[in-house]
């Protein structure tokens, strides 16, 4: 979070690279689980076929990211 804060805007967060929107109340949860911070998923998935540990069969395109923080007990 504290590397994407001064480069990515909150409304640049509610927004994936789709076009989609992002779902979440909670505002530091957007931050800690942007895409931005991840690898990215085409080269994980190619170096996975690379190895022979998957065979790509179908690509699928988010239409809407729904973020929900840890659940609060009593």
């Amino acid at each position: 979070m504290g590397r994407l804060r001064p480069r990515f805007t909150l409304d640049e967060l509610l927004r994936t690279r789709f076009g989609n929107a992002v779902v979440c109340a909670d505002r530091e949860l957007v931050y800690e689980e942007a895409p931005q911070a991840y690898k990215d998923v085409d080269s994980v998935v190619a170096s996975l076929q690379q190895a022979g540990l998957v065979e790509l069969v179908a690509r699928l395109k988010p239409l809407l990211t729904y973020k929900k923080g840890a659940m609060q007990c009593c």
